[in-house]
């Protein structure tokens, strides 16, 4: 849960960052998810005074990111998605896996308005179909839906 937002204020920077990091050593938090790469977070994942601070590896970090985290998750492949890139976040805290939601479903009208529209634009009636990637990055199911 969380329970307080930090907010910098980037329109009046970089007068503002110093207050910002006044903001977050206040905090005194246990532990950070430097999910940045930059100097800027990193500086303030070190400012934080948090015992655990995580962050991505040398090589997938900028402007020497990595050395402000005291443990790195491994080196994420070239052009992964972002959000699996996250989910590495999880395995290093021994989380465990689950599947992602985001609670987004069309409603009976907007449902039926695609497929409307689906149809008109294919000319014919065939259901529309959506692949979803898995947490191995394969294609794990295929789920039908709008079944007209």
């Amino acid at each position: 849960m969380l329970d307080q937002v930090i907010v910098y204020d980037r329109a009046h920077a970089p007068w503002t960052f110093i207050p910002f990091l006044n903001k977050i050593r206040a905090g005194r938090f246990d532990l950070v998810l430097d999910l940045q790469r930059h100097l800027k977070s990193g500086l303030a994942s070190r400012i934080s005074g948090a015992r655990d601070r995580f962050g991505f590896s040398a090589s997938n970090s900028k402007e020497f990111n990595h050395l402000f985290s005291n443990h790195q998750i491994p080196a994420q492949p070239n052009m992964r998605l972002k959000l699996l890139q996250y989910q590495a976040f999880g395995d290093a805290l021994e989380i465990p896996p689950a599947p992602i939601e985001f609670g987004l479903a069309p409603s009976n009208q907007e449902r039926d308005r695609a497929v409307r529209r689906w149809q008109k634009r294919r000319g014919r009636s065939s259901p529309l179909s959506s692949a979803r990637r898995g947490r191995a990055e394969s294609i794990s199911r295929i789920d039908r839906c709008c079944d007209p």
